[in-house]
């Protein structure tokens, strides 16, 4: 995966890990001999080179035989799902009808590390309604987009460190958005209402996957993103359209190079 190989072959094994968009042919294969080793603790590759070069050209051999070949190691770009014809990820514009269970990652918006823009056509009739619109991810990391406290609310959990923009919502039916627009210092978001208010942050870094545990529609029912409500919190009032929009791409090269060089201004700062 990923461009790392490894084989197993009469009780040796030899490993490559791969740094991404570097040549294949610049990979220094390690070797062990793991029916005297089993926790891998001795690289034999420099006193066994003849045993290593045996188990490399038998990788090659394997992997032509299985249908591995060509190797990809753009896992930006198999993050970053590719728009092909008759997937989810076709257009750049998500439609969904709400209620819904929830989406798998297959299925949900591919988001990750994109700019987008989210917009859902709601009703508060009393402007007492409260309850989460979308939700992505667990407490662990991911986002939540909300009604609570006559605000629309989006929290972006980094992590445990949570980016939380409010804005004053009005009663009624309304069109709320978010615009999440990517750069190389992190995201400038956007969050309002339709001819309403809006209120402008930013977060530090992108999160190149949104969450594991897929995205639910009009609640929350896994692992709540936020501890700013118990849920599954369900959106009380009217919800009848939700819209997500990717509104600029990066190629998998281009992101892996964006983040690498936001790591090395952060390590400069430790």
């Amino acid at each position: 995966m990923f461009g790392h190989r490894g084989i197993w072959s009469d009780g040796w094994k030899a490993v490559t890990y791969h740094r991404a968009y570097k040549p294949f042919e610049n990979d220094v294969w390690e070797l062990y001999h793991v029916d005297e080793d089993f926790s891998e603790a001795r690289n034999l590759a420099g006193e066994h080179p003849e045993k290593l070069e045996e188990l490399v050209q038998l990788w090659w051999s394997e992997a032509e035989k299985h249908g591995v070949l060509p190797l990809d190691d753009d896992f930006s770009g198999m993050a970053f799902r590719e728009r092909r014809a008759g997937t989810p990820h076709a257009e750049k514009i998500y439609r969904y009808l709400p209620p819904m269970s929830r989406l798998p990652n297959e299925a949900a918006p591919a988001i990750a590390g994109r700019s987008w823009r989210m917009e859902a056509w709601i009703d508060r009739s009393t402007g007492d309604e409260e309850g989460v619109l979308v939700a992505w991810g667990t407490a662990n990391t991911g986002l939540s987009w909300y009604v609570k406290d006559a605000e629309i609310v989006f929290d972006y959990n980094l992590f445990g460190d949570h980016h939380v923009l409010r804005a004053a919502l009005p009663a009624g039916e309304c069109v709320v958005e978010v615009d999440f627009v990517r750069d190389d210092e992190g995201a400038a978001v956007t969050v309002g209402s339709r001819g309403g208010d809006h209120i402008e942050g930013r977060v530090p870094w992108v999160l190149r996957f949104i969450g594991m545990s897929g995205m639910d529609v009009g609640k929350d029912a896994g692992s709540a993103v936020t501890d700013d409500y118990v849920g599954p919190f369900p959106f009380q009032g009217g919800f009848t359209k939700l819209h997500f929009e990717v509104t600029e791409e990066l190629d998998g090269p281009e992101i892996y190079e964006l983040d690498r060089a936001r790591v090395r201004r952060e390590m400069t700062q430790q």
